[in-house]
C-alpha cells in the first residue's frame, strides 16, 4: 500500500513523503522524501512508482522509484505541466501534458520511447489498451488513438464538445463524455461512433464519471446522482 504524507523537515519545516506500507501489518517498508520538491501527481504500477514533481527552480520532472525498495531508478525533466497522474501499462509509463503532448517511457530503465504532439490541449490521463493509447483532448475536442509501440497516430474522431473526463472501456467499446454531457462511444474495430445526450454534470468534483462493470454514475449540475447502464 502506498500513500503521500506530509512530514516535518529541518530545512523547509514540512515536506511531502511517498511511503510504502505492508498492507496486512501497516509496517513502513520505505519512504522517499521529496525534499524541497512539490509532488503534483503520482501513481504506482507493477514495477515502479512514478511521481511528477515541481522543483524549487520552477522546473518539472518525472521521477521513478523501485516499487519494492523505494530506490530512485530514473528521473527526467518535463516540458509543460502534466495533465494528470502517470499511467502504468505493461513495461511502459505514459503521461499527457496540458500543452497537448503524449509521452511514453520504459518503466525500469527510463528510456523515452516516444513523445508526440497529440493535440493543442489535454487535461486528462490517457487510456492505455493493448490496441492503442486513447487520448481525449480539450482543444480540439477529439479522441486520438496512438500506437502503443511507436506513438504513431492510428485514428482520430472529432466531436463538437471538449473532453475534460478521461476515456474508459466498457464492454467492447471505448467511451468518453464531453463537458456538455454528451456520452460518446467508439467501436475500436470498425471505428463507428455513437453519441447519447446525458444531463450536464457538475465539474466541481473533477468531472470524471465513475464506472463500475456496465454502469456509469455521474453527478449532475442540478444536484442529482444518475446511473446509466452501458450496453
Amino acid at each position: 500500500m502506498f500513500a503521500l504524507l506530509q512530514a516535518p523537515s529541518a530545512a523547509t519545516g514540512e515536506q511531502q513523503v511517498l511511503t510504502a506500507f505492508e498492507a496486512r501489518s501497516g509496517r513502513t517498508v520505505w519512504c522517499w522524501p521529496s525534499g524541497s520538491c512539490a509532488i503534483a501527481h503520482w501513481s504506482a504500477g507493477d514495477q515502479v512508482l512514478t511521481a511528477v514533481v515541481d522543483t524549487p527552480d520552477h522546473k518539472r520532472e518525472i521521477v521513478a522509484l523501485d516499487r519494492i525498495s523505494g530506490g530512485l531508478l530514473w528521473r527526467h525533466e518535463l516540458t509543460g505541466e502534466a495533465a494528470a497522474a502517470p499511467v502504468h501499462a505493461g513495461t511502459a509509463v505514459h503521461l499527457t501534458t496540458r500543452c497537448g503532448r503524449a509521452l511514453a517511457w520504459d518503466a525500469q530503465g527510463g528510456r523515452l520511447r516516444w513523445d508526440v504532439q497529440a493535440s493543442r490541449s489535454i487535461t486528462t490521463a490517457p487510456l492505455v489498451t493493448d490496441d492503442g493509447v486513447c487520448i481525449a483532448s480539450v482543444a480540439p475536442g477529439r479522441l486520438v488513438v496512438l500506437d502503443p509501440s511507436s506513438g504513431g497516430e492510428l485514428w482520430r474522431k472529432s466531436v463538437s464538445g471538449a473532453f475534460t473526463a478521461a476515456p474508459f472501456v466498457a464492454g467492447d467499446r471505448i467511451w468518453a463524455a464531453d463537458r456538455t454531457g454528451v456520452l460518446h462511444s467508439w467501436d475500436p474495430g470498425t471505428r463507428r461512433a455513437l453519441a447519447q445526450q446525458l444531463e450536464q454534470w457538475s465539474e466541481e468534483g473533477g468531472g470524471q464519471p465513475a464506472v463500475e462493470a456496465h454502469m456509469l454514475f455521474v453527478s449532475t449540475c442540478s444536484g442529482w446522482l444518475q446511473a446509466w447502464e452501458l450496453p
